[in-house]
């Protein structure tokens, strides 16, 4: 009886295939599938080829990329390869078989590359919305957590407490002596004359303190966690500044409550928007708080004389001029939103002409979901107030969205020399470190030359000679012309004891340098007070008329305000 040896069937290409794709990964899937169609390919192109027709099973390449993976071997019978004595041998009389498994491998290869493909999207996309989830949480918290701190600024008695601090008489009176009485309204002239104040005479600024035992210098030697008063005035960290001569240290707390500020009267952009917002409010501006997310902050104030937000800086003593940060700074801003008690709103089109670059920055949420969000903060904001009044603020910010969001201007607004240069508050060091500094083409004096900033005094011979014009212009009885000439005194006069109060307050301050600068000043305006109060006569008279201009001046404002219903609620 004879035995026949059979070679075993050789499988299909499809069923060799399919089982290759089961491989555990698909880096072995794609190594042995690229290295089969390797040899598949020589074999086509040289047939009649030993080198390519028979493969060496000892070659550890050969196994590790093929005959030792799934359906590996089985891609290999499938075009026509046959064991013989430690080789694979090509058996086959045609390359039909070897063009089959070409054919349904490339398909399954391509197949398979594309769906690795579309998962590691996939990973991407959950990764990208992972990333945008967290950052819609952070966007949501850092705007939640600024609206819910505006409520300080409207309490009374911190309202009080600032007041106090201000020399509210002496600064009306500095607005009606400026010469640009007749351009803007009494209101914008007490804004300058407050900003003024606040960065002359008030706020002092700290690039590192005194040592408090020696009075060295210090440096900046890390943060340390604040202790129990420090936390009770919400200092959310405290600087160590080490000196530079007995090595011991000072403690800064970076204060977040403005009360507390009015005491220190010193810090750093945070501490000044910080404090100037409650200044304001304390005078009855109607006040916004200002967050760049490029780290640094600032205040809007509305100007009801004419109907829109002015941009605050105390730290530069700048007002109304929004591109000085990107334009002389250099800044490369993204978000900057601006705050109220009872709403918020996007306001980076204030700041910033370079839309296209802007844009591209702001990446952390979609502006969509972005207006969106706003929205739904105001709204509940504004939850509890009457609908008619409701609808009313919630359209006066859509304007100003609308306004903002517009298409740019094709014509660039001239741009005054302070929005040309860079940052002059805090020491160079920092500023240039901070990328602040700018391009230098300007000279920094343009800050201080700023018309709208800084008060100008009339001239002797201006005053007489404009007290000639309204004479000849308006005739008025003699009685009244000498009422009217001394109302200034009585309104210097009147400022006197609130100035010594403010004086006697300062004492407590340890900015030394400061200190005896504003007094120097005080002295000086209190030696003119007594003067001009000394040849005055009927000082009861002139008080009784100085009441009445005041007070005529605040229906003006009352009036103007009734013309903007967003601002309704800050009388409540």
């Amino acid at each position: 009886m004879s035995s026949t040896n059979t070679s075993p069937a050789r499988p299909s290409a499809a069923l060799a295939v399919t089982k290759l794709l089961k491989a555990h990964t698909h880096a072995a899937f794609q190594t042995a599938a690229e290295t089969i169609i390797t040899y598949a390919e020589n074999l086509k192109r040289n047939p009649d080829d030993d080198k390519y027709r028979r493969i060496n099973l000892a070659n550890t390449s050969f196994q590790t990329r093929v005959y030792q993976v799934p359906g590996g071997e089985e891609c290999m019978q499938a075009m026509g390869f046959v064991k013989e004595a430690g080789h694979l041998v090509f058996s086959g009389d045609s390359l039909k078989s070897v063009d089959n498994l070409l054919t349904v491998l490339k398909a399954a290869l391509a197949a398979k590359q594309k769906q690795v493909q579309a998962m590691e999207e996939r990973r991407r996309k959950e990764a990208r919305d992972a990333q945008e989830q967290q950052a819609r949480q952070q966007m949501v918290q850092t705007l939640t957590s600024h609206i819910s701190r505006m409520r300080i600024y409207e309490q009374p008695a911190l309202q009080a407490q600032a007041r106090a601090r201000i020399p509210v008489d002496e600064l009306r009176r500095r607005a009606d002596d400026r010469d640009d009485k007749g351009e803007k309204s009494a209101e914008d002239r007490l804004l300058l004359e407050l900003l003024r104040w606040f960065k002359k005479e008030f706020f002092t600024w700290v690039d590192t303190l005194p040592c408090e035992y020696c009075g060295g210098k210090t440096k900046v030697a890390g943060m340390t966690a604040p202790l129990g008063d420090e936390a009770r005035w919400q200092a959310g960290r405290v600087e160590v500044h080490q000196c530079k001569s007995c090595g011991r240290s000072t403690r800064f707390p970076r204060y977040n409550h403005p009360g507390k500020l009015l005491e220190t009267r010193r810090g750093r952009c945070g501490e000044w928007a910080n404090c100037f917002v409650l200044c304001c409010r304390a005078l009855g501006f109607h006040t916004r708080y200002v967050l760049d997310y490029t780290d640094h902050v600032w205040a809007e104030v509305f100007s009801t004389s004419q109907q829109r937000w002015l941009h605050c800086d105390p730290c530069e003593q700048a007002c109304d001029k929004p591109l000085m940060y990107e334009r002389g700074w250099g800044k490369k801003l993204s978000y900057v939103f601006a705050f109220t008690p009872i709403g918020m709103a996007d306001v980076i089109w204030r700041y910033s002409q370079q839309r296209e670059a802007t844009l591209l920055r702001r990446d952390k949420v979609s502006e969509d979901w972005l207006a969106d969000m706003i929205k739904t903060i105001n709204q509940q904001l504004l939850a509890g107030v009457p609908e008619i009044q409701r609808e009313a603020i919630l359209q006066s910010l859509e304007t100003e969205r609308q306004s903002l969001f517009a298409e740019p201007r094709r014509t660039e607004p001239a741009l005054s020399a302070q929005e040309l240069v860079g940052r002059q508050s805090g020491a160079e060091e920092w500023r240039r470190a901070r990328g602040e500094l700018g391009d230098g083409s300007q000279p920094a004096a343009a800050t201080t030359a700023t018309p709208t900033a800084t008060p100008t005094r009339k001239e002797p011979k201006q005053q007489q000679q404009q007290e000639e014009k309204e004479k000849a212009s308006v005739e008025k009885p003699q009685a009244e012309q000498k009422i009217a000439a001394a109302n200034t005194t009585a309104n210097d006069t009147a400022a006197q004891p609130q100035a010594t109060a403010a004086a006697a307050d300062d004492d407590d301050d340890d900015d030394g340098d400061e200190e005896g600068d504003t007094a120097a000043v005080r002295t000086r305006d209190t030696s003119k007070q007594r003067a001009r109060a000394s040849n005055n006569q009927g000082g009861d008279q002139v008080h009784a008329t100085t009441e009445a201009r005041q007070q005529e001046e605040e229906e003006e404002e009352e009036e103007e305000e009734e013309a903007n219903p967003f601002f309704a609620l800050f009388r409540e």
